[in-house]
């Protein structure tokens, strides 16, 4: 079964609430996929809704990954983009830079995105709008 954010949300949340409850029911009978656009609104959503920090997401997120209650469709990529958030990159950026096809080239006109997706994500192909 395939989840939105608001429930995934719920399921890492554990607030008690009635969705939190039904959330939780639904990790106890289904496997549970996660799709990459669901975890890059679930960070957003702990981030800026819960204000949860960098770290405790990072937290989470590598629990997801470890835990077998769920199948993470574009798992490679998702690992890659997770570890780069890890080392400083905004997750989002990452998300699509690792999401990307590897065949052809990120073009961005966001500076501040090529000069980190160099620093931590070297393999990733992305260019200056500008430049091209």
């Amino acid at each position: 079964m395939t989840i939105d954010t608001n429930i995934l949300f719920r399921i890492l949340l554990k607030d008690g609430s009635d969705q939190w409850q039904l959330a939780a029911r639904l990790l106890q009978s289904h496997r549970i996929v996660i799709i990459p656009t669901v975890l890059l609104e679930t960070e957003w959503v702990l981030r800026s809704v819960a204000k949860y920090s960098r770290s405790r997401v990072l937290e989470l997120f590598q629990t997801i990954m470890a835990s077998h209650d769920f199948v993470i469709v574009d798992r490679d990529d998702t690992e890659r983009a997770i570890a780069a958030f890890e080392a400083g990159m905004d997750f989002a950026d990452a998300m699509h830079l690792c999401l990307s096809d590897e065949a052809t080239t990120f073009v961005t006109f966001d500076r501040d995105l090529v000069r980190r997706a160099r620093r931590y994500l070297p393999s990733a192909s992305v260019e200056l709008a500008d430049i091209l």
